[in-house]
């Protein structure tokens, strides 16, 4: 009984204290962020996408990780982008807000990001653009994306 007693409360211990780590674990990224550490801007982007639902705020993380050549964070920002556009009924609004998902896509893809290659052509495809999304699509089918080959396949038809 005492031994059950002992360890509960060494359990309420430990828990009081994990608000504490995760505000220091948040602060400590923050101030690697603002030191222009790419991965510690690229973690709290995430975060704040997947946990917080927070798109817009990710987007400005994951354009500094992009920024710091953190690639997966410039395909997540250009995903980011793309669905902004895709909510906005104004055309030029839409294209305009698609031409800068396309400049992330391209900074990855440039990287051989297969994903950011495939995501392009789709955008490139969106746009009307029907030879640059075979383009890019091929380069992601080249880089082992499988949808991206299939994609390719059915614009070859």
């Amino acid at each position: 009984m005492t031994l059950k007693l002992i360890s509960l409360g060494i359990l309420f211990l430990l828990i009081s204290f994990l608000p504490a780590v995760a505000f220091d674990r948040e602060a400590a990224l923050e101030k690697k962020c603002q030191e222009k550490n790419s991965f510690a801007c690229f973690t709290i982007g995430e975060k704040l996408r997947t946990l917080d639902r927070n798109n817009k705020k990710a987007l400005e993380y994951y354009t500094m990780a992009c920024d710091g050549g953190w690639i997966t964070a410039c395909t997540n920002a250009g995903i980011l982008k793309t669905l902004e556009g895709e909510s906005h009924g104004d055309y030029q609004k839409k294209m305009k807000i698609w031409k800068e998902a396309g400049k992330f896509f391209s900074k990855a893809c440039d990287k051989d990001e297969n994903n950011a290659c495939s995501n392009l052509g789709l955008l490139k495809y969106k746009q009307g653009r029907t030879s640059s999304a075979k383009k890019y699509y091929g380069k992601a089918c080249d880089l082992g994306n499988n949808v991206a080959c299939g994609l390719l396949d059915k614009l070859n038809k």
